[in-house]
Order: C-alpha cells, then sequence, then structure tokens
C-alpha cells in the first residue's frame, strides 16, 4: 500500500509539472482567457451565485448579496433568476 500511495504522489506531481506547461504554452492567449471566464462560471454555479448575461458582458452576482435585500425580498428574486435560467436552457435547446 506504501508503494501504491508513492506511485499516485509521484504520478500528482508529473500532472503539476505537465500543467505548469501548459498554462507556460498557451500563456495570455484568447484560449486561456476563456478557460478562466469558463471556471469563474462554474465557480460561480457551484457557489450558488446569480449570472447575468446581458450582451456580451456577464455578470456574477453574490447569492448573500441577493438574500440581503429588504423586505424578504432576496428569496423571490432568486427563484425568478432560476426559472429564468431553466426557461433559457428550454429555449436554447430546441
Amino acid at each position: 500500500m506504501e508503494g501504491d500511495a508513492a506511485r499516485i504522489l509521484a504520478e500528482l506531481e508529473n500532472l503539476d509539472r505537465e500543467l505548469i506547461l501548459i498554462d507556460e504554452q498557451v500563456g495570455e492567449s484568447a484560449i486561456s482567457e476563456e478557460i478562466r471566464r469558463l471556471r469563474e462560471r462554474i465557480k460561480a454555479r457551484e457557489d450558488g451565485d446569480v449570472i447575468l448575461r446581458l450582451g456580451s458582458r456577464v455578470y456574477r452576482i453574490d447569492r448573500d448579496i441577493i438574500k440581503a435585500l429588504p423586505f424578504g425580498l432576496g428569496n423571490p428574486l432568486i427563484a425568478y433568476f432560476r426559472i429564468a435560467e431553466k426557461l433559457e436552457k428550454k429555449v436554447s435547446a430546441t
């Protein structure tokens, strides 16, 4: 089992080195910028944040900020955004 652990650690180190090489090769190209944006959007969705797309601009609104709106408006607003997102997916899928 100790040998397996050492092998896995060595493979992880190799993967880290390969990732560094790939990042250096891609550099600050348009591809790397798009990858960075996609990672940010994935993290926002995992965090439950709201993502608004207006034209070519993308805005990320922290879920906690929306929930903190006065008069309890946060939860219905988040529900509205989720419904709009699902409708957008259905429309774009057809």
